[in-house]
Protein backbone atom coordinates (compact mmCIF):
# COMPACT_ATOMS: atom_id res chain seq x y z
CA UNK A 1 0.00 0.00 0.00
CA UNK A 2 2.96 2.28 0.70
CA UNK A 3 4.65 1.55 -2.17
CA UNK A 4 1.68 2.58 -4.20
CA UNK A 5 1.14 5.71 -2.45
CA UNK A 6 4.97 6.36 -3.51
CA UNK A 7 4.38 5.92 -6.85
CA UNK A 8 1.42 8.06 -7.48
CA UNK A 9 3.07 10.61 -5.58
CA UNK A 10 5.85 10.12 -7.93
CA UNK A 11 3.85 10.30 -10.82
CA UNK A 12 1.56 13.18 -9.99
CA UNK A 13 5.00 15.60 -9.34
CA UNK A 14 6.17 16.54 -12.89
CA UNK A 15 9.33 17.66 -11.32
CA UNK A 16 10.16 14.20 -10.18
CA UNK A 17 9.15 12.39 -13.50
CA UNK A 18 11.66 15.09 -15.56
CA UNK A 19 14.42 14.07 -13.34
CA UNK A 20 14.04 10.39 -12.29
CA UNK A 21 11.73 9.17 -15.28
CA UNK A 22 9.95 6.12 -13.53
CA UNK A 23 10.98 4.80 -10.27
CA UNK A 24 9.09 1.36 -9.23
CA UNK A 25 9.08 -1.14 -6.44
CA UNK A 26 8.18 -4.51 -7.15
CA UNK A 27 8.32 -8.39 -6.08
CA UNK A 28 9.60 -10.99 -8.48
CA UNK A 29 9.11 -14.39 -8.12
CA UNK A 30 10.91 -15.37 -4.91
CA UNK A 31 9.18 -12.23 -3.72
CA UNK A 32 12.37 -10.03 -3.17
CA UNK A 33 11.21 -6.30 -4.24
CA UNK A 34 13.10 -5.35 -6.86
CA UNK A 35 14.23 -1.25 -7.37
CA UNK A 36 13.27 0.15 -11.16
CA UNK A 37 15.36 3.18 -11.89
CA UNK A 38 15.07 5.01 -15.25
CA UNK A 39 16.87 7.64 -16.56
CA UNK A 40 16.40 8.77 -19.99
CA UNK A 41 16.73 5.91 -22.22
CA UNK A 42 17.95 3.40 -20.04
CA UNK A 43 16.12 1.61 -17.29
CA UNK A 44 18.30 0.04 -14.07
CA UNK A 45 16.57 -2.92 -12.55
CA UNK A 46 18.32 -3.50 -8.82
CA UNK A 47 17.66 -5.63 -5.89
CA UNK A 48 18.17 -4.07 -2.39
CA UNK A 49 20.51 -6.58 -1.40
CA UNK A 50 22.59 -5.30 -4.45
CA UNK A 51 22.55 -1.86 -3.53
CA UNK A 52 25.43 -0.59 -0.98
CA UNK A 53 24.74 3.05 -1.10
CA UNK A 54 23.52 6.17 -2.76
CA UNK A 55 26.10 9.34 -3.08
CA UNK A 56 25.28 12.69 -3.90
CA UNK A 57 27.26 13.88 -7.06
CA UNK A 58 26.07 16.98 -8.37
CA UNK A 59 22.69 16.91 -9.05
CA UNK A 60 23.17 13.74 -9.77
CA UNK A 61 23.03 10.49 -7.17
CA UNK A 62 25.12 7.54 -7.73
CA UNK A 63 24.25 4.26 -6.85
CA UNK A 64 27.12 2.27 -5.93
CA UNK A 65 26.56 -1.71 -5.84
CA UNK A 66 28.31 -4.67 -5.11
CA UNK A 67 29.11 -4.94 -9.00
CA UNK A 68 28.95 -1.44 -10.70
CA UNK A 69 28.51 2.39 -9.83
CA UNK A 70 25.24 3.96 -11.91
CA UNK A 71 24.49 7.57 -11.97
CA UNK A 72 21.03 8.92 -12.42
CA UNK A 73 20.20 12.39 -12.29
CA UNK A 74 17.86 13.36 -9.19
CA UNK A 75 18.46 14.15 -5.38
CA UNK A 76 18.85 11.89 -2.38
CA UNK A 77 15.64 14.21 -1.04
CA UNK A 78 13.47 12.83 -4.00
CA UNK A 79 15.27 9.58 -3.88
CA UNK A 80 14.99 8.63 -0.27
CA UNK A 81 10.93 9.08 -0.16
CA UNK A 82 10.40 6.13 -2.82
CA UNK A 83 13.68 3.73 -1.22
CA UNK A 84 12.32 0.38 1.15
CA UNK A 85 12.96 2.54 4.44
CA UNK A 86 13.47 -1.41 6.22
CA UNK A 87 16.07 -1.62 3.89
CA UNK A 88 17.92 1.84 3.73
CA UNK A 89 18.71 4.81 6.21
CA UNK A 90 20.22 8.56 5.25
CA UNK A 91 22.99 8.82 7.48
CA UNK A 92 24.74 12.32 5.77
CA UNK A 93 22.85 14.98 3.91
CA UNK A 94 25.00 13.77 0.89
CA UNK A 95 24.73 9.77 1.99
CA UNK A 96 22.13 7.30 2.04
CA UNK A 97 23.42 3.30 2.90
CA UNK A 98 22.10 0.28 2.87
CA UNK A 99 21.12 -1.48 6.39
CA UNK A 100 22.77 -4.89 5.65
CA UNK A 101 26.10 -3.42 4.29
CA UNK A 102 26.82 -1.88 7.92
CA UNK A 103 30.09 -3.64 9.39
CA UNK A 104 30.63 -1.59 12.54
CA UNK A 105 29.90 2.22 13.49
CA UNK A 106 31.60 4.72 16.42
CA UNK A 107 30.36 7.74 17.41
CA UNK A 108 31.35 9.84 14.24
CA UNK A 109 31.81 6.83 11.28
CA UNK A 110 29.77 4.10 9.67
CA UNK A 111 32.03 1.32 8.24
CA UNK A 112 30.42 -0.52 5.40
CA UNK A 113 31.27 -4.93 4.69
CA UNK A 114 33.23 -3.50 1.75
CA UNK A 115 35.70 -0.71 3.72
CA UNK A 116 34.43 1.86 3.06
CA UNK A 117 34.36 4.10 5.98
CA UNK A 118 31.14 7.25 5.81
CA UNK A 119 30.95 10.18 8.22
CA UNK A 120 27.45 10.19 10.40
CA UNK A 121 26.01 14.12 9.43
CA UNK A 122 24.76 15.11 13.20
CA UNK A 123 21.19 15.74 11.95
CA UNK A 124 21.06 11.92 11.22
CA UNK A 125 22.89 10.39 14.34
CA UNK A 126 20.28 10.30 16.25
CA UNK A 127 17.86 8.21 13.59
CA UNK A 128 20.66 6.12 12.73
CA UNK A 129 21.21 5.25 16.33
CA UNK A 130 17.53 4.64 16.79
CA UNK A 131 17.65 2.51 14.14
CA UNK A 132 20.06 0.01 14.96
CA UNK A 133 19.26 -0.01 18.90
CA UNK A 134 22.70 1.41 19.86
CA UNK A 135 22.62 2.89 23.57
CA UNK A 136 22.98 6.57 23.82
CA UNK A 137 26.11 5.95 25.66
CA UNK A 138 27.61 5.59 22.05
CA UNK A 139 25.27 8.61 21.03
CA UNK A 140 27.76 11.98 22.08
Amino acid sequence: MLVKKRLSTLLSSPSILSVVGVYRCFRCRANQEILQFRDGRTTFFLLPSDIILFQSWGDYVRIITVQDILTIKTTLKELECFLPQQAFIRIHRSCIIQMDQVRSIDAQHVKLKNGEQLAIGKNYKNRLFDRLGIQSSLNS
